[in-house]
């Protein structure tokens, strides 16, 4: 029986100590120029060993891929989803967006049951499934094959009022000839907006930066809305600020 037929035996019955003590006792006759034969014993072992290691790790590989599927959980949203099932029924885990785009994926066992659940943070909601699970609830899977499943969450938390700095509250602005009134504003520390929404008296708001000038003013009383809008189109509750226009 050759060297190579006797290894895989061992190492099939759980008995590679064995070898390693082989190799070890082989190694150490290889330091006596007296003992050539039994170099070339103990080259030959180790090129038989690296040859198993590799069938090994390409058998280990072949086998991982027939037995495991993957889980993929896109998010479009910030929110999270919990697995829960897998090899252990009992096993729970879950997987949180940071971005309003991202993913987690699981090698499950094949054919194994998972249940995804959806969690939605405080100010979001869940708006459904879509990909191999369907509609809000949570979703029961059979990972008989690849499974993708796309998780929708909709931010529902509007930005914080902006704060209008000029022209202060109940100011008497000198208007000019040629021009209008400006309007300063900002939403620090809120790191969700977007945009801002300006409104003049009774017109229409309209898509605004700071500073903001306005159309020229007829003398008296005037108003200024301010709303600050995110990326999900909430929009803040606006800031007023009332001032007189003098020409």
């Amino acid at each position: 029986m050759s060297l190579s037929v006797v290894s895989r035996a061992l190492r099939r019955h759980g008995l590679s100590m064995l070898l390693i003590v082989l190799g070890a006792s082989l190694v150490w006759a290889c330091a006596s120029p007296a003992t050539a034969d039994a170099c070339d014993l103990c080259e030959y072992w180790e090129e038989q060993h690296r040859e198993e290691t590799i069938l090994e790790d390409q058998e280990e590989e072949i086998h991982e891929a027939y037995t495991n599927r993957t889980l993929r959980v896109e998010f479009r949203g910030v929110g999270a989803v919990d697995v829960h099932g897998g090899e252990d029924e009992s096993q729970s885990s879950w997987c949180e967006s940071e971005t309003i785009l991202d993913y987690c994926y699981w090698r499950i066992p094949a054919d194994q049951p998972v249940l995804l659940t959806p969690l939605p943070p405080l100010g979001t909601i869940f708006t459904g499934w879509e990909g191999a699970c369907s509609g809000t609830a949570a979703c029961a899977l059979t990972m008989s094959e690849e499974k993708r499943v796309i998780a929708n969450f909709l931010d529902l938390t509007p930005p914080l009022v902006p704060t209008i700095a000029t022209p202060a509250k109940g100011e008497v602005v000198q208007q000019p000839a040629d021009s209008g009134v400006v309007v300063s504003f900002n939403n620090s520390g809120d790191t969700g907006t977007r945009q801002y929404l300006c409104r003049l008296n009774t017109s229409d708001y309209r898509i605004c930066t700071s500073p903001w000038t306005t159309r020229h003013l007829k003398a008296g009383p005037n108003t200024v809305r301010v709303k600050a809008r995110d990326a999900a189109g909430n929009t803040s509750t606006p800031a007023t600020r009332r001032f007189t226009v003098v020409n």
